[in-house]
Parts: structure tokens; C-alpha cells; sequence
């Protein structure tokens, strides 16, 4: 073992059956808090359970693109709006796979809704629906 590897070797543990493997695994969910440094004396399985709780605790949320969408009517920043607009569009094609449907989207409705009336072509028979189907859909 040198002196920059402080872990323990794997032959040093037992094996776990799958009922002690869930045991460790809930024992580093009750007692690690993710970013403390991991014990290297710790059973593998429950080195891993923390090093998995570092990584649920860094991931970025998922993107909701109905959320955004119900959030910016009161925008009036036209260049944010289209800033934004793009991550939503570029949501709504990579869930829906499709780039003819994305027209179709009710975050991505809401968005040209919006963007026409900061430029004075308002359509205001489609914003009712869309607003309702993203605003449900942010919920969800």
C-alpha cells in the first residue's frame, strides 16, 4: 500500500451477500453526507454508495422547459427571452425527437406567443391552451 493509496484492498473484505450489499448501502445513505471525504477503511459497497451520493448531490436538475415557459410572461428582456427560448426549444427536441412536433409544444407555444407580442403580433386564441398545457406540465 503506498503512502498516496490509503485504501484498503478489496481482498481484505468479506463478500456481501445481496441483503448485507442493501444493508451497506443504506448504512452510507443514513451516515455519509455528500463532499465529506470517503473513509478508505470503509467496505467497498459503502465506498461506492458514497461515491454515488456525490454524484446524485452535483447532477443538475433536469431542465423544465414548462416551468421557464410559464415564468417568463411577464418578461419584457426580448434578448433573455430568445436566449432562453433556444434551451427550450433544444429540450423539447431532444424529448420529444422530433423537430416537427417541437412546433407543437406548449412551452415552445408559449414562447412565440410571447416573443410575438414583444413584437406586436400577439395571437391571443392560442395562449390560453398553452399556458394551461405548460403550466400542468411544469407541475408534473
Amino acid at each position: 500500500m503506498s503512502a498516496q493509496n490509503t485504501t484498503l484492498p478489496e481482498l481484505q473484505f468479506r463478500a456481501l451477500s445481496k441483503t448485507d450489499e442493501a444493508q451497506f448501502r443504506q448504512w452510507a445513505r443514513d451516515n455519509y453526507t455528500p463532499g465529506a471525504p470517503i473513509n478508505p477503511t470503509w467496505h467497498p459497497v459503502t465506498r461506492d454508495e458514497a461515491t454515488n451520493m456525490n454524484a446524485e448531490a452535483t447532477r443538475q436538475p433536469r431542465y423544465n422547459r414548462f416551468k421557464v415557459a410559464t415564468e417568463i410572461l411577464d418578461a419584457r428582456n426580448m434578448r433573455a427571452i430568445a436566449r432562453e427560448f433556444v434551451k427550450v426549444v433544444d429540450a423539447a427536441a431532444e424529448d420529444l425527437q422530433s423537430t416537427t412536433a417541437v412546433w407543437t409544444d406548449p412551452a415552445v407555444v408559449l414562447f412565440v406567443i410571447k416573443l410575438s407580442e414583444l413584437s406586436g403580433a400577439h395571437r391571443p386564441d392560442a395562449f390560453g391552451a398553452a399556458y394551461a398545457e405548460a403550466h400542468k406540465r411544469a407541475l408534473e
